[in-house]
């Protein structure tokens, strides 16, 4: 069981959870600090109210940091007929499917608010839910009958499920995080207005949820989080110095209670968070020295592409193609074109570097030298043609901004094991059912390009020295 662990972190908490279901062990303050919740500012005209952070429970953006686990949070809503339609079409939706779900209720019936709870499934006539917060020790179970669920469940009206992803889309975090440096900007004219004029009590009850709770509750906890230690220690003692102003009950000004100072250098630390934020390094591997602009060239993929990925490791395996290696080692002729084969996968986002054959990662590697090259960011045509969560394809031409050499793309990439950023998984590490499943993929592969009748093709002859006994 994942429970909250900060202000608010319900909804975090809860992915957490359905993602334990399916073999990732992460909290909420994982999923907080990997993702770009913590650099989220939001203002909503018709409430006149700015959110930051974890207030902001933005799909696209839990969705793109859930790629690297191969899942989405998938979000359903019943906005259509009364309120009450609309809760019984959801109540009648929890139980059309096995999985657990995320859902909003009132913890008791007369609380005000609604916190992200686990639906887990339907024993009999009562519905059973999970509650994540600590303090709520007398209701972390919570079982309720139809008529009881009608009144705790959230007028919006909604369930979330984490489900498998077959594709990945591409995510422009650009604009998103523009806009969120736009709105900090204008909370913070906002904020040093306000501290700056005489304002009575009421008032100063009224804007602490609507100006200040994004500056001063928020980005407490999420500065915590991202281990931002000064900016920690900055906010913990405006904090201090706006909370002890509620115990004046007459006008007051905050600025002379406030070190005005103080919150200015803290909204420019946040501004800079952001701005470091929207940067994002795009590689791409090669052996080829001196390339100054990448163009896009006939892919497996049908079209003229351009491959680029966010991975540095990633762009290196992509320098040496095993069937080349072999046929270097082997000092055969080389075809014009050698069919990719690159043996690898991802745990839970990690590069993962699988031997399908005794030494394959040492032959395919060792003495191996290549470029990796640091590219311009795409501007159009983005896309994902792959089932690499961290790539992108494009079909422009993209311009190298860096060119680094790599003189031993082996050392390098131990060099990387060695520091946990990869896994590399030895032929004499697998079980035999690991063999049995890697023998079924290259059967696969041979059925598929037809390599029983190919006997001369480089990749029939690469496969055949490798797997003999798989081939007629």
């Amino acid at each position: 069981m994942k429970y909250m662990s900060f202000n608010n972190s319900c909804f975090f908490a809860a992915i957490s959870n359905l993602l334990e279901e399916i073999g990732v062990d992460i909290s909420d303050e994982d999923i907080v600090r990997e993702s770009l919740t913590p650099y989220l500012f939001n203002y909503d005209k018709k409430t006149n109210q700015f959110s930051s952070g974890y207030q902001i429970q933005n799909l696209d953006v839990i969705n793109e940091y859930l790629k690297k686990y191969i899942v989405k949070l998938n979000e359903e809503k019943f906005e259509e007929g009364s309120m009450i339609e609309r809760k019984r079409e959801l109540i009648k939706s929890l139980t059309q499917t096995d999985n657990h779900k995320i859902v909003s209720l009132k913890m008791t019936s007369n609380e005000l608010e609604w916190h992200a709870t686990i639906f887990t499934g339907k024993v009999e006539n009562r519905y059973r839910f999970v509650n994540m917060r600590k303090s709520d020790v007398d209701i972390i179970n919570i079982e309720l009958i139809h008529d009881e669920l009608l009144i705790r469940l959230a007028d919006t009206v909604q369930f979330a499920e984490v489900e498998r992803i077959k594709s990945f889309k591409v995510f422009d975090k650009q604009e998103l995080l523009a806009n969120s440096y736009e709105t900090l900007c204008l909370l913070e004219d906002k904020v040093l207005e306000f501290t700056r004029s005489l304002q009575s009590y009421g008032k100063r009850v009224q804007f602490r949820d609507l100006l200040f709770r994004p500056l001063l509750l928020n980005y407490v906890d999420i500065s915590r989080i991202v281990k931002a230690e000064q900016l920690n220690n900055y906010l913990l003692k405006l904090q201090s110095q706006y909370i002890s102003t509620f115990k004046y009950k007459g006008d007051l000004v905050l600025s002379e209670y406030m070190d005005v100072g103080l919150l200015e250098e803290s909204i420019k630390c946040i501004k800079h968070m952001i701005l470091s934020k929207n940067k994002t390094t795009y590689y791409h591997g090669s052996k080829t020295l001196g390339i100054r602009t990448l163009y896009p060239n006939m892919s497996i993929h049908g079209e003229k592409y351009v491959y680029l990925t966010t991975k540095r490791e990633v762009a290196l395996i992509y320098m040496v193609n095993a069937i080349e290696s072999f046929y270097e080692i082997r000092n055969f002729e080389k075809p014009g074109k050698f069919h990719p084969w690159y043996s690898y996968g991802f745990n839970n986002g990690k590069l993962q570097i699988d031997e399908y054959y005794k030494n394959a990662f040492e032959d395919t590697y060792k003495g191996k030298s290549g470029y990796l090259y640091k590219c311009a960011e795409p501007m159009s045509d983005i896309s994902n043609k792959t089932n690499i969560f961290c790539a992108v394809t494009t079909k422009e031409e993209i311009d190298v901004l860096d060119e680094i050499y790599i003189d031993d793309i082996y050392h390098e990439l131990l060099k990387f094991e060695s520091q946990g950023l990869i896994e590399i998984r030895r032929y004499e590490d697998w079980t035999e059912n690991n063999i049995i499943e890697i023998e079924k993929s290259i059967l696969g592969t041979i059925e598929h390009f037809d390599l029983n009748n190919k006997p001369y093709d480089h990749y029939t002859i690469f496969l055949k020295s490798k797997f003999p006994k798989l081939f007629n």
